[in-house]
Order: C-alpha cells, then sequence, then structure tokens
C-alpha cells in the first residue's frame, strides 16, 4: 500500500486495494441460486417427512405433576388407565425422576380432568397442571409459525 500525494494527479479509482481480490458481483448469483437450492431442498424435507408438532401447535392436553418420591411410568401408566384414558405419551424427569409429564392428543373433557386430577393427587400428592390447546388454536399457532419461517426464508435469500 503505497501512499500517493495529492498533487500526483492518480485518480481514487486507480489505487489498487487488497479488496480487489474479490469480485463479490461476480459472486452474487451463483449464491443466490446456492441460496434457493438449500431453501427448496428444506422444504421438499419438510414436505416428505413433516412436521412433528408439539401439542403446543397440534392440539390436546398436557398435564405435568411433580412427587415426593420417584415417579415410574408404570405408575404413572395405571394413574391413566384408573381414570379411564389412555395417554399417548409418557415422560418422567426432573432430579432423581420426581417430575412426570403425561400428553393427551385428544383434548379431555372437564370430567376427565378432573377425575385424573383426584387420581394424580392422591397417588402422588400433587395437584397437576392440565394445559388444554383446541384444534383451532394449534391450526393458527402452526399456520404463524410456517409463514413465519417462510418470510424468514425469504428474508435470508
Amino acid at each position: 500500500n503505497k501512499r500517493h500525494d495529492i498533487n500526483e494527479g492518480v485518480d481514487v479509482h486507480d489505487l489498487k486495494t487488497s479488496f480487489e481480490k474479490w469480485n463479490f458481483v461476480k459472486l452474487a448469483k451463483p449464491l443466490i441460486g446456492v441460496s434457493i437450492l438449500i431453501v427448496v431442498v428444506g422444504l421438499v424435507i419438510l414436505y416428505i417427512f413433516k412436521l412433528n408438532l408439539g401439542i403446543d401447535f397440534s392440539s390436546g392436553t398436557r398435564v405435568d405433576f411433580q412427587s415426593k418420591q420417584a415417579i415410574t411410568q408404570q405408575k404413572v401408566e395405571q394413574v391413566v388407565k384408573d381414570s379411564g384414558l389412555k395417554a399417548d405419551q409418557i415422560q418422567i424427569n426432573g432430579k432423581d425422576n420426581k417430575v412426570a409429564t403425561v400428553q393427551f392428543k385428544d383434548d379431555l373433557t372437564r370430567a376427565q380432568d378432573n377425575k385424573l386430577s383426584d387420581n394424580i393427587k392422591s397417588k402422588f400428592g400433587d395437584t397437576p397442571q392440565i394445559n388444554t390447546v383446541s384444534p383451532i388454536i394449534g391450526q393458527e399457532l402452526a399456520k404463524n409459525a410456517m409463514l413465519a419461517l417462510i418470510y424468514a426464508s425469504i428474508g435470508i435469500i
């Protein structure tokens, strides 16, 4: 990088810079093509494998509760069965397996909620937190999430 005197009459556009190694304009079309290809491949994969939507985006009921002693899968299954229900997913977690989450793909009625809540309280000593997402809200959330994904993809391109 040689310094030039202003009186030399050298035009500023004729000066050499370290950025002349890269022709960014020449690379624009291939890079846009790669971006579009990545988005298309991602959309094809989404179409083929579908999204495994959680309860927030589909619909159903989620029941969370804790216990003072360790919870086992069998105990939770039995409490759910005693309530006249069948869980779609049961997760045991937390420190020393003292927290459980039970998910149902269907919305539980008020009577089913109450019966399950009473059975959990009598067996585990904790009043469960029961959350239900209606199909309409789930569809709206899923639609908004997909729109956000599309807008973000367009923004990346």
